[in-house]
């Protein structure tokens, strides 16, 4: 049967299982169905060849059956809607944030696209596009209601202390992948002064308390996770000593294997949120650390100076705003776990109410030492986080003595060559070595029916790149003579009970043609391929000398053999098609200058005149008076003296203008 073909047929299968479902008021969603439907595809007890075409009678029985299974809701088909719901429903903290910021994104899309797209000329244009600014933080902030005119106010207030609307023009003029990035930024520092406003009692009352949010829901999951761990831990325990005992009936025995592998199937989940939930209060209690030593650092940066720059407190602000994006995180991440408890909670009350053949059996010493080692980081995990919460000392890591002493290699008289020993004293990071078929010992599972956990501190049997544990001595040393057919065991179990490929993890064995060598498990998958040749293909290796003609090849013959009696000669014309040219480029001298600074002044000489003859003798006898000239040349050396003027007869002492400059 195809592929095709088989996906259309099982699709059909799905669709008729879930309108007779729908018909008879039962709850089937499409996964659990499709989940069914491989499981009875597998089971040898239908006589499906898969290799086959399935005919409308293998049609009819699954879907009868699987509606049965459905309605009677049996102990297996809740294991199996538990898988099912866990795997759709469980993501990482990592997953969660990743998914929280894409949903963030498309909720934004269209106001971040007004915004980056908005072209504004008038008032009213810029007001109204600094509103949609506003709004823009507030719902990606998510810190308080954007409908609460305190939380716009403070938020508004916040963001014109840093981009007051008179900068909306340059904002404005920004391309689009730095208005993205600015606006960014401006919701973390608007983040960040609302954070600090709030720790100075200045406003920021309407910004959720995350810190107690989270200290109280984390403290409440980790109770939980406890609790329901304890539980499953003790019924699990009540199961496995009642499976082992000598007198156990065989219908006891396939009843209690059913229970016992949803108990142990459930305490896997809740350890796998444990481990989320756990790493989660780790980064909760730092992060809450830096920001209480980030709001005191900024609140001491303001307080010592009068005036701060931006940039010293900008960077801190938007610290804070991530810091707080942190714990955003972390709140939307618990409350996915939360709701996956909250459901896998309900699939714990099957237990409740324990079989008759439960009920007063003295539990076995060896599965209860088992059980305790194998949740021992389970308890130390869950003390250490209830510590961290209420910031106490951790307190020390709690250890179980084993009953039994470690194997060695010398207890295996007859060990398979595949495999290898790993003791815990010679092996780095023993504990921390993943084992195969989620913990479980399979020899006791194929021998006994039984799921118990192995037990690590015996000895780990590694073979290829996969390690199983065993539960006992005794178990490990039977397991190593001949681990082929223990694990082939484990998978026809798989086959007849589907709710133990979940818990086995034995997806990628149980392929209808599966090979289990002497090494590792290597399966082969058989599937459709087909191939083609190409119409006229052409050879790669074409020889382009080759001739067929044999005519051809006689007168390129007779040719060579004329060219051995010949001269060869050459002439070279500037035609020539070989033509050799010789060229060579040189660079001419340049003839250089220099011209240096010169200085030059002049200067005009100061005139200094001397009148002589202003008061000398009287009468006709008087001389008259003589201009001398006293001016000095450039330089201050003297010059020839000149010929003195004589003053015109109006200049005299007697005379009116002489009397004038007499008197002056």
């Amino acid at each position: 049967m195809t592929s095709l073909k088989a996906e259309s047929v099982i699709r059909g299968m799905i669709q008729r299982i879930g309108i007779t479902c729908l018909e008879q008021k039962i709850d089937a969603p499409s996964s659990v169905i499709s989940a069914l439907v491989k499981g009875a595809l597998l089971d040898p007890q239908m006589g499906i060849n898969l290799d086959d075409a399935l005919s409308m009678e293998n049609v009819d029985t699954i879907v009868e059956k699987c509606v049965a299974d459905l309605s009677s809701n049996e102990v297996s088909v809740q294991s199996v809607k538990a898988q099912v719901v866990f795997a759709e429903t469980f993501k990482s903290a990592a997953e969660i944030d990743s998914r929280r910021k894409k949903d963030l994104e498309h909720v934004m899309r269209d106001i971040e696209d007004e915004i980056f797209s908005a072209k504004c000329h008038t008032r009213e244009e810029f007001e109204a596009l600094y509103r949609q600014i506003v709004s823009n933080i507030l719902l990606r902030n998510n810190m308080g209601a954007p409908t609460d005119i305190t939380v716009v106010k403070e938020t508004t207030a916040a963001l014109e202390s840093v981009l007051p609307p008179e900068e909306l023009g340059t904002f404005i003029k920004l391309p689009r992948a730095s208005k993205k990035e600015q606006l960014r930024e401006l919701g973390l520092i608007v983040m960040g002064i609302r954070l600090f406003n709030r720790g100075c009692d200045k406003g920021g009352q309407s910004i959720p308390p995350l810190n107690l949010e989270l200290e109280d829901v984390m403290s409440t999951s980790s109770s939980f996770l406890d609790e329901k761990i304890s539980f499953l831990k003790s019924t699990s325990i009540a199961y496995a000593s009642t499976s082992l005992q000598d007198n156990a009936d065989a219908s006891v025995k396939e009843e209690l294997l059913a229970l016992a592998a949803h108990a142990f199937q459930l305490i896997n989940f809740f350890l796998v949120v444990e481990t989320q939930v756990s790493n989660l209060v780790a980064v909760f209690v730092k992060t809450r650390q830096q920001l209480s030593q980030r709001q005191e650092r900024l609140l001491a940066t303001i307080n010592n100076e009068q005036a701060v720059s931006t940039d010293q407190v900008f960077p801190q602000f938007i610290e804070l705003g991530e810091l707080w994006q942190t714990l955003q995180a972390i709140v939307a991440a618990m409350g996915t776990y939360g709701e996956i408890l909250s459901e896998l909670g309900e699939y714990c009350s099957l237990h409740e109410t324990l079989p008759a053949s439960v009920q007063d059996v003295e539990l076995n010493k060896q599965v209860t030492n088992s059980f305790d080692i194998f949740l021992l980081p389970f308890n130390n995990s869950i003390s250490r986080s209830e510590s961290l919460l209420n910031s106490v000392a951790i307190p020390p890591e709690q250890k179980i003595q084993p009953l039994e002493r470690p194997t060695h290699q010398s207890d295996f008289p007859k060990m398979d060559a595949s495999l290898q020993l790993l003791e815990a004293l010679k092996t780095h990071n023993f504990s921390l070595i993943p084992l195969q078929f989620a913990g479980i010992c399979p020899f006791t599972l194929v021998t006994r029916s039984t799921i118990v956990p192995a037990r690590r501190d015996l000895g780990v049997l590694q073979r290829g790149n996969v390690f199983y544990g065993a539960f006992t001595r005794e178990g490990s040393i039977e397991f190593a003579s001949n681990p082929a057919w223990y694990l082939q065991e484990v998978v026809n179990m798989g086959r007849h009970q589907y709710e133990l490929v979940g818990l086995l993890s034995l997806h990628p064995f149980l392929s209808h043609s599966a090979l289990i060598t002497s090494g590792n498990i290597n399966v082969a998958v058989k599937c459709d391929s087909g191939s083609q040749t190409e119409l006229h293909p052409i050879a790669e290796n074409i020889n382009k000398k080759y001739e067929w003609n044999e005519w051809e090849l006689r007168r390129k013959a007779l040719k060579l053999a004329n060219l051995r009696k010949k001269k060869t000669h050459s002439t070279q014309t500037h035609k020539s098609q070989y033509r050799r040219d010789n060229d060579t480029q040189v660079y001419l001298p340049k003839d250089r200058t220099t011209q240096t600074k010169q200085d030059s002044y002049t200067n005009t000489s100061k005139p200094v005149t001397y009148i002589r003859g202003l008061r000398g003798p009287r009468g006709p006898k008087t001389t008259p008076h003589q201009v001398v000239d006293l001016t000095l040349a450039v330089g201050g050396l003297a010059i020839e003296p000149q010929k003195a003027n004589v003053l015109p007869r109006s200049m005299h002492k007697g005379g009116k203008a002489g009397r004038k400059y007499n008197d002056a």
